[in-house]
């Protein structure tokens, strides 16, 4: 199965102090065992850098990072997909454009699942993994 990982549960793989870093470390373990293929998009990559360069010794962060890219596979942003999620957004009125952005770049990988600790992550037609 192709499983899309949002930014929270990246974050919670590389910091320990988060609240869902057991659950989420768990869980990514069962889906790699299970030969789950998983993705996340390059603007999740940076933002997870961003958030997570506050917290994390930049040496230790960059392993990190490392290590994630051996098991995520990266999908690129274009500007067809930014417009889709602009017209996503205007159509369902749904407010959290970085949200339906990751969502247009889940459908665009054909993910059948998207793993986050956001219950109201936009998603129509790809289960949520919460």
């Amino acid at each position: 199965m192709k499983i899309f990982l949002d930014a929270n549960i990246i974050l919670d793989l590389i910091d320990l102090d988060r609240k869902e870093h057991k659950n989420s470390k768990k869980m990514v373990a069962k889906l790699l065992q299970n030969g789950d293929e998983l993705f996340t998009s390059c603007d999740i990559f940076t933002t997870i850098y961003h958030v997570a360069s506050k917290r994390v010794d930049y040496d230790e962060l960059i392993a990190l990072l490392e290590k994630i890219l051996v098991f995520v596979q990266i999908i690129s942003i274009d500007t067809s997909m930014i417009q889709a999620s602009i017209t996503l957004s205007k159509k369902y009125h749904h407010k959290d454009l970085e949200d339906v952005l990751q969502y247009i770049c889940a459908k665009s990988s054909g993910c059948e699942m998207i793993y986050t600790n956001d219950k109201g992550f936009f998603s129509p037609g790809i289960e949520l993994l919460c």
